[in-house]
């Protein structure tokens, strides 16, 4: 079983970063396909949020992971 995970970063603003996050990760790994990619975890950390700067980017993760799954880049993913 081969698993890794990506960190939501202040780069990764697009779903097409994900997949490209994870097109290197099987890349660095010798893999065609990953049996599960994670999300290390929720965009819970916006230091700007009280600022009126922060926006949670889930939604964004959660659609770059379903096109790494589409495109057979991964089997599974998760949290």
């Amino acid at each position: 079983v081969v698993a890794t995970k990506f960190t939501p970063s202040p780069w990764r603003r697009t779903a097409e970063s994900v997949v490209e996050a994870c097109e290197e990760s099987c890349k660095r790994l010798g893999v065609e396909q990953i049996d599960l990619y994670q999300l290390h975890m929720p965009d819970i950390v916006q230091p700007f949020k009280m600022f009126g700067q922060g926006k949670n980017k889930d939604a964004i993760y959660w659609d770059g992971l379903a096109e790494c799954y589409n495109r057979g880049l991964v089997k599974n993913v998760g949290v």
